[in-house]
């Protein structure tokens, strides 16, 4: 009898287990049942994650573009290193030296630059043919000369952030005037040493930085300041022992700081607030930095992206 109740449980428990998916029970030696154990189950080793490749940050000057000279003529390089040529070479001479001859509006429609007129060597053909101040338009067109004195001294144009005003070299003097060639003002003639070899106009356009040369040395050997409106000229910087490279100067993003090289290649941030006497300040004035950033030049649009990009 008790073999046959003994087989009847086992039956009932396998019936349990199969219907049911209960971990089956096994009888003990006095008849009592009792859980077997389960078996582990074989899990498969999990795949290795792949770290994603990492990746990179975008360049914002690559959004902007920059004037250069090529050949005689102005072109526009893009980010991508791809060139527009503004197709002013046949009617005029653009100024070969430098990246200092070309600037941006600040809403990057116009560009201002200097040149000699083709037409007036037609005219003239034995005479000197005189540089001035023009403005064209972004592709090219519609090249008007800004209304100057009857010189031919003009370098270095300048458009200012707030699109006001064009600096520029006239006869060894600082000069500011308005896109439409009025208000026509020489700045620090109460100064010495102001022959501007380069130009920058602070952010908010209420001060101008300047590399000067003394008249008979074609080396600019001095960094000043002036306030737009004529005041407050101050001698940042002397530097009789190597002097400024041409054109190189900027205005730092934050308004605080011009940036400058040596002809020698050593480049600084020059605190615009520093105190200093009639000498300038001293090296402590002074940070070194790599180069000047492409982006703070009026060369480059639109300017000081990166600090915009990156704030």
């Amino acid at each position: 009898m008790k073999t046959r109740m003994f087989a009847l449980l086992i039956i009932f428990t396998c019936i349990l287990a199969s219907c049911g998916g209960a971990t089956p029970l096994s009888p003990t030696a006095t008849g009592e049942a009792t859980q077997a154990a389960v078996a582990p189950k074989d899990t498969a080793t999990p795949m290795p994650t792949r770290t994603p490749a990492p990746t990179s940050t975008p360049n914002p000057l690559a959004l902007g573009e920059t004037l250069a000279i090529c050949g005689y003529d102005l072109c526009v390089v893009s980010g991508d290193r791809s060139s527009q040529a503004l197709g002013l070479s046949e009617d005029y001479d653009i100024v070969p030296w430098a990246r200092g001859g070309a600037s941006w509006s600040p809403d990057g429609s116009q560009i201002t630059f200097v040149a000699c007129a083709r037409e007036y060597v037609l005219q003239f053909p034995t005479e000197n043919c005189p540089i001035h101040v023009f403005v064209v338009n972004r592709d090219g067109s519609n090249a008007q000369r800004i209304p100057y004195e009857a010189t031919n001294d003009y370098r270095y144009p300048t458009w200012s952030p707030d699109g006001e005003w064009i600096a520029f070299w006239h006869r060894c003097q600082l000069t500011i005037v308005h896109p439409d060639g009025s208000g026509w003002t020489d700045l620090g003639t109460y100064t010495r040493r102001t022959c501007p070899y380069g130009i920058a106009w602070s952010p908010d356009s209420q001060r101008i930085a300047w590399l000067a040369a003394e008249s008979d040395d074609p080396n600019p050997r001095y960094l000043w300041v002036i306030n737009s409106d004529d005041s407050g000229a101050r001698l940042l910087q002397s530097s009789t022992e190597i002097a400024f490279a041409e054109a190189q100067i900027a205005w730092s993003p934050d308004g605080n700081s011009v940036a400058v090289q040596l002809t020698n290649g050593s480049t600084f941030l020059v605190d615009v607030n520093c105190t200093g006497s009639v000498t300038g300040c001293d090296e402590s004035a002074r940070t070194e930095i790599k180069q000047i950033p492409q982006d703070w030049l009026p060369t480059f649009h639109p300017q000081w992206l990166s600090a915009h990009a990156n704030p």
